[in-house]
């Protein structure tokens, strides 16, 4: 194989020739489809979603009704903050006020509404990720139909919005449209606060010419929160504590005092929780940047891994982050199942190790029994630390690295000489 293929992730059978995987992808997908359509008409729907991650409610794409109800309450002279009335579920409105601009449509239309909604992003998705191998189509569409996206879908959540924009801003990076990319990463950051953690894939420019735009982030951040301080409070007031359908450096805590008789074993240890995930994910990364021997391989796959990862990591040590927003990590797979540079370097065994934690972290479903929470969240703990490994050791040099092909060409000398 060629160096250059292998940098690429492509071989002579894989993903430059033959049958492109996302057909196998979306094959998986109409499979799975059918399975539950099936399995929803002979089981009935309140026993087939939990089979899938999902706990159903009486109607699909729930999450959208919360914005026309916010709106008949603003109309009314309300405040949906503190009271939504007209919401199918009685919930308050817990998303920036940003939102209620442009999400403006009846109710009777968010049937339609969600299935575009999912279809963008499905088709977003594909084309984010190019053309796959048989292989990486395969484990594509596993993930694909993981209990994760299918809550986002089945709910329509807005943070398919929110994968929708910055899907297009990988897009404008690899166009090399700099100051596009940074104005649609803030979009998506005014209309949910965690976007701001996608602006590390300007890392991709280097420290002398990235970090004005990440400081031009910072900055942003910074006044948007301060600007928005009471209403955040709201938001965070009015968004639910979930425990089944959810992942974070606080969630084993919930569990375990779900199975004790005395509530409140744990009921002090949330704090040092995320504070051990923190720690964790900064020495992690500091070693990956410390030992690091490979090249980094393809720089768009890179970009892809840097946005999801630094968002997952983001809302991982936060504590309790709802399983849909795992859909963002289905940007790193690219880079991850991407064949190292140099087969002998720790990233192969790292790129597993984090595959094979996602997998396991979207598939392990406590609805099966509850205990398997515990396994699941092993798994995401797993992908804490190898994500953290993998974002420091792909942080730019303090010096230019020399090419691949200079390296190759001087060992191939030095092996040469007598």
């Amino acid at each position: 194989m060629k160096c250059s293929d292998r940098l690429t992730g492509s071989t002579s059978t894989g993903a430059s020739q033959g049958v492109d995987g996302r057909w196998m992808s979306v094959g998986i997908v109409l499979l799975f489809v059918l399975l539950l359509a099936g399995l929803i008409q002979g089981l009935g729907p309140k026993r087939a979603w939990p089979m899938f991650g999902v706990l159903p409610l009486n109607k699909h794409f729930a999450d959208l009704y919360v914005f026309p109800s916010a709106l008949h309450e603003l109309q009314k002279g309300g405040d949906p903050y503190l009271s939504n009335p007209t919401d199918p579920w009685g919930r308050p409105y817990n998303y920036p006020s940003t939102w209620l601009t442009f999400m403006r449509f009846p109710a009777r239309s968010i049937p339609v509404l969600g299935i575009a909604l999912g279809l963008s992003w499905l088709a977003g998705l594909l084309a984010t990720w190019g053309r796959l191998s048989l292989a990486q189509g395969l484990i594509g569409g596993a993930m694909i139909c993981s209990p994760p996206v299918v809550l986002a879908l089945e709910r329509a959540n807005t943070d398919l919005v929110i994968g929708i924009l910055l899907m297009a801003s990988l897009a404008l990076l690899k166009r090399q449209m700099t100051v596009s990319t940074w104005l649609v990463v803030a979009a998506a950051f005014v209309l949910k606060l965690y976007p701001g953690a996608a602006f590390s894939a300007f890392l991709r420019m280097g420290w002398k010419r990235g970090v004005p735009y990440i400081a031009a982030a910072a900055i942003l951040v910074s006044s948007v929160v301060a600007w928005r301080l009471q209403e955040l409070r709201m938001i965070a007031q009015n968004t639910p504590s979930g425990m089944v359908m959810s992942f974070g450096s606080t969630t084993w805590i919930k569990a375990t005092q779900r199975l004790q008789r005395n509530r409140d074993i744990l009921r002090d240890a949330e704090m040092p929780s995320r504070l051990l995930a923190l720690a964790l994910a900064l020495g992690t990364a500091a070693a990956g940047f410390y030992w690091r021997k490979a090249h980094v391989g393809d720089q768009e796959g890179l970009d892809g891994f840097r946005i999801s990862a630094s968002i997952f990591l983001l809302t991982f040590i936060l504590g309790g982050s709802y399983l849909y927003r795992l859909i963002f990590l289905l940007f790193s797979l690219p880079w991850l199942w991407q064949p190292a540079a140099r087969p002998e370097s720790t990233f192969p065994i790292i790129r597993r190790v984090a595959l094979g934690a996602l997998f396991g972290l979207a598939w392990l479903n406590p609805f099966w029994w509850f205990p398997i929470i515990f396994a699941r969240e092993l798994c995401a703990w797993t992908l804490l630390l190898a994500l953290s490994w993998l974002l420091g050791a792909t942080l730019p040099r303090l010096r230019p690295l020399p090419p691949l092909s200079s390296v190759t060409a001087t060992g191939s000398n030095q092996s040469a000489a007598p």
